[in-house]
């Protein structure tokens, strides 16, 4: 990779699958898949939610990427933040977050990782196979039970699919938030406030440990740096910029996943 000539990475693949990812039951016990009108035909496709999850369990199992921390907040499940962050999650990094704060205010950050839906290639005719619990029936039969069988239907599609992914290489490894109140760092910890209710006495901050301050508003860390900036007004800017070995580590190990296939597992 070369030093700061990088911008984007765009990668299309064609791959085989079959019904890579499933729909809402029909008529109670026909298992469909995802589809959707190309032209003058109908295909299945596979989500964005799906590829991105097949994308990171991949990244889990052969990189060693963990997954981020959540929180429920107002009844919504979210990454939070609090615990975790761009230097600390690659997650976080790669695939974005939204971290609501109350019903208002929200820090968000846009996926450097663009992921399109797979769309399949050859038009979807209707296939559809009869499956049952046969061995799990003959086992109980065998043990003396009263068994039957329980029989239900799959819509099935074989297909090649196109994907495209993006990276936006200027995104990644690099994070702002911008917060009310001036963040405190003493004895190596650096404390910063997402919301304060003085009313309900309520704090929401997140605490950083291990911190090397270098000057006035540069925090160093193991694999990258938080620089802090005064706004007009009362507000200040918290940037969190990850070093170049560790972002371009991130990077090839993306493309190395996609290169060498997704895990990908479906009904």
């Amino acid at each position: 990779m070369r030093e700061n000539n990088l911008s984007h990475i765009t990668i299309t693949i064609i791959f085989e699958g079959s019904a890579l990812n499933r729909d809402e039951k029909v008529g109670g016990n026909i298992l469909s898949i995802k589809k959707l009108k190309k032209g003058n035909k109908v295909v299945s496709f596979i989500g964005k939610p799906a590829i991105r999850h097949y994308l990171f369990e991949t990244l889990v199992k052969a990189h060693g990427w963990s997954p981020s921390a959540v929180r429920v907040q107002d009844d919504v499940v979210q990454f939070d933040i609090t615990k975790d962050d761009i230097l600390t999650s690659h997650e976080l990094d790669a695939f974005g977050y939204m971290y609501t704060i109350g019903k208002q205010v929200s820090i968000t950050r846009k996926a450097p990782v663009g992921i399109t839906k797979a769309i399949g290639l050859d038009p979807y005719e209707g296939d559809m196979a009869f499956y049952a619990n046969h061995d799990l029936v003959n086992r109980g039969i065998k043990q003396g039970l009263d068994a039957t069988p329980n029989p239900y239907n799959k819509e099935e599609h074989y297909s090649f699919y196109k994907v495209s992914f993006t990276i936006d290489v200027d995104i990644l490894g690099k994070d702002e938030w911008i917060v009310n109140k001036e963040p405190e760092f003493d004895g190596n910890v650096l404390k910063i406030t997402l919301s304060e209710n003085k009313e309900k006495n309520t704090v929401i901050e997140k605490v950083i440990s291990y911190v090397k301050k270098s000057d006035d508003n540069r925090y160093e860390l193991e694999n990258g740096v938080i620089k802090i900036e005064k706004l007009k007004g009362e507000k200040y800017k918290i940037i969190f910029q990850l070093n170049e070995k560790e972002k371009k580590e991130r990077i090839i190990q993306i493309l190395e996943a996609i290169k060498d296939g997704l895990y990908a597992q479906s009904s």
